[in-house]
């Protein structure tokens, strides 16, 4: 009876951490680049259309319609920014694909 109940917590657990780890996973990189531009996009046109006084609810606003265009969220975002940043290699590789990125959209747009 005590290895059922030992092996039942166990399973819980593990179950448990495993549903956690799926609410907020890391975004891929592919994903993250593309999602980290359209942030980036949004940002530039607040601080220059908008200055110092920029509208945080209307940033935030946007910044939600492009999380779910992306089927995703600002909590999520944020994990996986942190976790990239951690590597600073990887972050490095990370920015010079989201300034490809962005050139390819300026380049689409002429």
């Amino acid at each position: 009876m005590r290895t059922i109940t030992i092996y039942t917590i166990f399973v819980l657990l593990l179950f448990n951490c495993k549903g956690e780890a799926l609410q907020n996973p890391i975004i891929p990189k592919d994903k993250m680049v593309k999602l980290m531009a359209e942030v980036h996009l949004i940002e530039m046109h607040y601080q220059k259309n908008i200055g110092s006084d920029i509208n945080q609810k209307t940033l935030d606003e946007e910044l939600n319609t492009v999380f779910k265009r992306f089927h995703t969220d600002k909590k999520t975002y944020r994990k996986s920014f942190d976790f990239y940043m951690q590597n600073p290699t990887v972050y490095m590789e990370l920015n010079s694909m989201v300034i490809q990125e962005l050139k390819e959209q300026m380049n689409r747009i002429k």
